[in-house]
């Protein structure tokens, strides 16, 4: 169970390692004079750091979700922040306590609770990662997946550190001491060239959906389905990283009925 003090470690972190990634994102400013008042704009223009730019405003927008969900959950209503980075990084440094409370007040088992949390505390190592400054042990070696070994010296190959934040960079490398490809280098081989070598089984379905995906498939507010489940809609279950899953059925229930409440406030009015 992660504790309060975590908690506030890793929103400390976050309020450090953020404005670091949002200045890798590229960008330009142009003056603008106009009755002799001077107004800056900011033009995101392309290319500009694809990997900073995705980890930092994933954070930009889940913060203001996560505080969002909190605050209805504990206190029966909320209001949404502006989308300027001070407002993100005051939303940070609320969200630790948001969560204290929520643990106190026996939350702790909520879907947007253990949501926020896993969040929260993840931050910190995405933003490591990009930054290229991962802490000791943080990003372990992991076994490659179908037991694939070096055609070199028949030995186990492994994932490099930082697979899981960037998986386009997933490299397999053989970590035996003296081995050695043709050249004389570690041997190292990109996704590219042994993801089709792996045939998983597959895995069973999940006997729900998650409230994120099912606001993605319908085109939905996630606010919306946070409001659904502090009402009391039930989740089924949870999938593996611990996210609770919703019946799917139920949450058309809810859909129609939510639909067909708008239908009749149009044919009334």
């Amino acid at each position: 169970m992660t504790t309060p003090e975590q908690l506030y470690t890793a929103a400390r972190e976050t309020l450090t390692l953020l404005p670091r990634t949002q200045a890798l994102i590229t960008h330009t400013t142009n003056q603008v004079d106009e009755s002799q008042i001077k107004r800056t704009k900011t033009v995101h223009r392309i290319p500009w750091n694809n990997d900073a730019a995705t980890l930092y405003f994933d954070i930009h927008a889940a913060v203001r979700r996560h505080e969002a969900a909190l605050t209805l959950l504990l206190f029966g209503h909320a209001r949404y922040r502006g989308g300027d980075d001070q407002n993100t990084l005051d939303a940070v440094s609320r969200l630790p306590v948001l969560l204290d409370r929520a643990h106190t007040a026996g939350h702790q088992h909520h879907d947007t609770v253990t949501t926020a949390t896993t969040d929260l505390t993840a931050w910190p190592r995405q933003l490591r990662a990009l930054l290229d400054e991962p802490r000791d042990g943080e990003t372990p070696w992991t076994k490659a997946p179908g037991n694939l070994v070096c055609p070199h010296c028949e030995q186990r190959l492994h994932l490099a550190p930082g697979w899981r934040d960037r998986p386009d960079h997933a490299d397999l490398v053989c970590r035996t001491p003296d081995c050695a490809d043709e050249h004389g280098h570690q041997p190292r081989w990109a996704p590219s060239a042994w993801v089709g070598l792996v045939q998983p089984d597959p895995a069973p379905a999940p006997p729900g959906v998650t409230l994120t995906a099912y606001a993605t498939m319908h085109n939905m507010r996630r606010n919306t389905l946070d409001v659904w489940a502090h009402r009391g809609l039930e989740p089924v279950g949870h999938d593996p990283a611990g996210v609770a899953l919703y019946d799917v059925n139920h949450l058309d229930q809810r859909r129609a009925a939510s639909t067909g409440r708008c239908s009749l406030q149009v044919v009334h009015l």
